[in-house]
C-alpha cells in the first residue's frame, strides 16, 4: 500500500514516534522507487541523524548519491539544523535590514541574536529548508522523500506559524512610531 502511495506521488513525509523505523521504511522506499526508473530525494529533518548508519556511507547537509540503478537513483540529505539556522537567519537578517530604517539596524542584529537561541527558530528555519528542498529538489528528482524527526519535533515544526507571528509582531512593534 505504501509503495503503491509513494509510486503516485511527488513528495512523501513519513512521520511517526522515535524508534519506529521511519528512517528504515523511507530508506526501503526511495530504493524502491529508483528501482522503478525515478530519481529520488531521501531527506532527513531528524536531528539524531541515521541515513549514513543505514546507508554506509557519509551523508551530510550537502545531497550525495547513495544508490544507482539503470535510470533511478536515490540522493540523500541530512539537513545540519545548526547550519540551517544559521542560514536562515543570515536571509532573515537580509530582509529585515532592508525593511527597517538604518538606525534600527542594531537592534534588527541584537534580536537576531536572541532570536537564534529562542523557540520556534530551529522550525522556522527546517521549515523554510524543507520548502527550499521541495521547490527546487522536484527540478532534478521525480519524488521526494522526507525522514522526518520525531514526532514532538514535527509537532513543534507544526505549531511553527503561531510561534512566528507573535515574534514579528513584537520587532514590528519596535519599528513603530510612538
Amino acid at each position: 500500500m505504501l509503495l503503491n502511495l509513494a509510486g503516485q506521488r511527488k513528495v512523501l513525509f513519513l512521520g511517526g514516534k522515535g524508534g519506529v523505523g521511519k528512517t528504515v521504511t523511507a530508506s526501503a522506499v526511495a530504493l524502491h522507487q529508483a528501482e522503478a526508473g525515478r530519481k529520488v530525494l531521501l531527506v532527513s529533518t531528524d536531528p539524531a541523524h541515521n541515513l549514513g548508519h543505514l546507508w554506509e556511507q557519509s551523508v551530510g547537509d550537502d545531497q550525495v548519491e547513495l544508490f544507482r540503478s539503470g535510470d533511478g537513483v536515490v540522493h540523500g540529505v541530512e539537513i545540519d539544523p545548526q547550519r540551517t539556522i544559521d542560514a536562515y537567519l543570515a536571509e532573515v537578517g537580509v530582509t529585515l535590514r532592508d525593511f527597517m530604517p538604518e538606525h534600527l539596524h542594531p537592534q534588527v542584529d541584537q534580536h537576531l541574536k536572541l532570536a537564534a537561541q529562542t523557540p520556534g527558530t530551529h522550525e522556522s528555519a527546517m521549515l523554510e529548508r524543507m520548502a527550499a528542498t521541495i521547490e527546487y529538489g522536484l527540478d532534478e528528482h521525480d519524488f521526494l522523500i522526507f525522514d522526518t524527526a520525531p514526532s514532538g519535533h514535527t509537532a513543534r515544526l507544526m505549531a511553527l506559524p503561531e510561534i512566528m507571528t507573535f515574534w514579528t509582531e513584537g520587532l514590528l512593534n519596535r519599528a513603530l512610531p510612538v
